[in-house]
């Protein structure tokens, strides 16, 4: 019984990673305003991960970034607009 817990709670993440609607992205595959702002938002901060992520209907990409030890994840709106640093 013990070892199905673990499982369990593997099984339950997955599925609400499934359920999110986030797709891993490249900067080339963002609509060129967004690009645009992550350039400028990253500020020469390596990107880590971008992924584009629907909830309640509303789609943004979320940037993850690393400038030396510090990790710096922002948000972006599908108009290029800043949504939360």
């Amino acid at each position: 019984m013990i070892l199905l817990f673990p499982i369990w709670m593997l099984a339950f993440t997955l599925a609400l990673a499934q359920d999110s609607g986030c797709k891993t992205l490249r900067m080339n595959q963002l609509p060129p305003v967004v690009q645009t702002t992550v350039q400028a938002e990253a500020r020469g901060a390596t990107i880590k991960s971008i992924s584009k992520e629907t909830g309640h209907g509303v789609v943004q990409y979320e940037v993850e970034t690393m400038l030396g030890a510090k990790h710096m994840d922002f948000n972006v709106s599908t108009e290029g607009v800043l949504l939360r640093e």
